[in-house]
């Protein structure tokens, strides 16, 4: 019998209530379905193109917005490599524990079936948002009522975020691709097209894991 493939989305965003864990695919499936597109054989495993392809598809999203594109950054990238190979191995789904602080980092989390998705499915997933995103003040993205159903596409496309570094690992099971964010986006009370570099006072963000995450 042939199984399904399917997808999962997390991301680090505010407002997940507080205590909410992430810790297995089946705590966070957000999008669930058949694969739209697969491999001859093998997974999808970062290959030469997996840096243009990221950066081109954050870009062109960014620049239905106007925003600046972002440049790719190395160090993020191999954070995000090795981050989605502990969790390709585990088969778990959970934010990094080093994101928060002074200075915190945003990221993005996919999930799916081994071999079954191409990269533009993966970034596709967090695009395909756009259809309920709203353009109003976290927590207030989303015309479902949900801010989770759109802060995958509002960090895309938050406008002060200035690079971007993704990461892809398979376990036996899964790929997983991880795009982190510097600086982050999904800003408690600030808008994506906003810049707010110029914000004195002090940022706040809920993590997934209900931790308040603080600024300045």
């Amino acid at each position: 019998m042939r199984s399904a493939s399917f997808a999962l989305l997390n991301m680090l965003a505010c407002l997940v209530p507080f205590g909410a864990r992430a810790d297995t695919p089946a705590d966070i499936c957000g999008t669930c379905g058949p694969a739209r597109s697969s491999y001859e054989a093998g997974s999808p495993r970062a290959g030469p193109d997996f840096r243009d392809i990221m950066l081109r598809m954050h870009n062109e999203e960014r620049a239905r917005w106007q925003a600046p594109p972002l440049s790719w950054n190395a160090r993020l990238a191999a954070d995000a490599t090795a981050w989605a190979a502990r969790l390709a191995r585990s088969g778990t789904m959970q934010h990094g524990g080093d994101l928060g602080g002074r200075h915190p980092i945003g990221e993005n989390l996919w999930m799916g079936t081994r071999g079954a998705y191409v990269y533009e499915d993966m970034v596709g997933s967090f695009l395909d948002e756009r259809r309920n995103y709203v353009s109003r003040a976290i927590p207030d993205i989303s015309a479902t009522g949900n801010w989770a159903d759109t802060a995958h596409y509002s960090q895309v496309i938050w406008r002060s975020t200035t690079v971007v570094g993704c990461g892809m690992a398979s376990g036996d099971n899964f790929d997983v691709l991880v795009c982190r964010y510097d600086p982050a986006g999904n800003i408690w009370g600030q808008r994506a097209d906003e810049d707010e570099r110029g914000f004195g006072g002090e940022t706040m963000r809920i993590a997934s894991n209900g931790r308040i995450l603080r600024s300045r």
